[in-house]
């Protein structure tokens, strides 16, 4: 299935709303950006504190900082990536401070953890949105837009901007999806790239017929919100069944020992692979859980076939510069096991 320019603007003509009052600048903008500005993440949040004429503040990224300077310069506006979002959330200080003055707040980089994004909105009374982009869509595609009828759906990266088609497809075929079906996100627009640099081989697998295969695993529901599953290559193929690690991670982070979570596919000689978590546990759980008790656990909380077989604790997560969880690494650690 499509969602396209024109229905976003059909959209907006029934509800008699008008885009421009949503990127409009606004007087007593204050921008906290701590991501790295030689990323597109943070590269776009700056461009974006500029066209607001927004007053900055910018530096490196410590959770009781950012909260302390939250209440101080009344900040309206917060970026990050989920591991800042549950740095912050996990912190002695995000109950003891005043963010009420936040008012547009974005997670991307990677899903965010509904668990966490309730807890937030529980404590702040403010709603995280999600979004979606690559390097390769000059930073998004897909935003958390507030004028659609249901608003911020907490686990949902919105919608694709104005200007901007997306549709999801059989990986296999190309063969566009209804409501609801996982398959690959691709987009188009005008701030998709034209093509790698001196890279024609890699440009014609990517880009297809106009369209931006982005190799990550989407749905689209009924109301045009999109959602991200994980990506192709990071799937796990368990007896048959297709399980991805985002759905597994984010049930784990309901259990009170977890701080961080990652999922990832494990050899299994038996049955080729089975599923893994590599599990951080808060600082007052340790030695007082198993890895034992985390699988029991998940049991009763998932699916047969979802629950992960394996459990290691681990002291830190590996992470890309962005803070995503470094999946690859998290691989080649069984494989090095092995």
């Amino acid at each position: 299935m499509c969602i396209t320019n024109a229905n976003i603007k059909q959209i907006l003509d029934d509800l008699g709303c008008v885009i421009i009052a949503e990127i409009k600048s606004r007087e007593k903008d204050v921008f906290i950006i701590n991501l790295p500005l030689c990323h597109i993440y943070g590269f776009i949040t700056l461009l974006s504190a500029f066209y607001n004429a927004a007053m900055i503040v910018i530096f490196p990224f410590e959770p009781a900082i950012v909260l302390e300077d939250i209440e101080y310069y009344r900040t309206t506006r917060f970026s990050g990536v989920p591991i800042m979002w549950q740095m912050m959330i996990n912190h002695p200080d995000f109950t003891e401070r005043d963010l009420t003055s936040l008012d547009r707040l974005i997670s991307g980089g990677a899903a965010l953890a509904p668990e966490l994004g309730r807890r937030f909105e529980d404590v702040v009374g403010k709603r995280i949105g999600q979004g979606y982009g690559m390097t390769e869509t000059t930073g998004t595609g897909t935003f958390p837009v507030k004028w659609l009828p249901e608003g911020i759906k907490i686990n949902s990266v919105g919608c694709p901007l104005i200007d901007t088609d997306a549709k999801i497809v059989n990986p296999d075929t190309l063969e566009e999806l209804k409501p609801n079906e996982i398959g690959e996100l691709l987009i188009r627009g005008p701030q998709v790239m034209k093509g790698y640099w001196k890279q024609t081989e890699a440009t014609e697998k990517t880009i297809v017929n106009g369209w931006l295969r982005t190799g990550d695993l989407t749905r689209m529901d009924e109301q045009g919100y999109f959602y991200i599953e994980g990506r192709t290559k990071d799937m796990i193929k368990y007896k048959g069944y297709k399980v991805m690690p985002r759905e597994v991670e984010e049930k784990l982070y309901e259990h009170p020992a977890v701080l961080e979570v990652g999922v990832v596919p494990a050899p299994d000689p038996n049955i080729g692979e089975t599923i893994k978590a590599y599990i951080v546990l808060k600082p007052e759980y340790k030695d007082k859980i198993t890895e034992r008790d985390i699988i029991e656990w998940s049991k009763e909380k998932m699916a047969g076939y979802k629950y992960p077989r394996i459990v290691e604790f681990l002291n830190v997560l590996p992470r890309t510069a962005v803070g995503k969880v470094f999946r690859r690494k998290l691989r080649d650690m069984d494989s090095e096991q092995k």
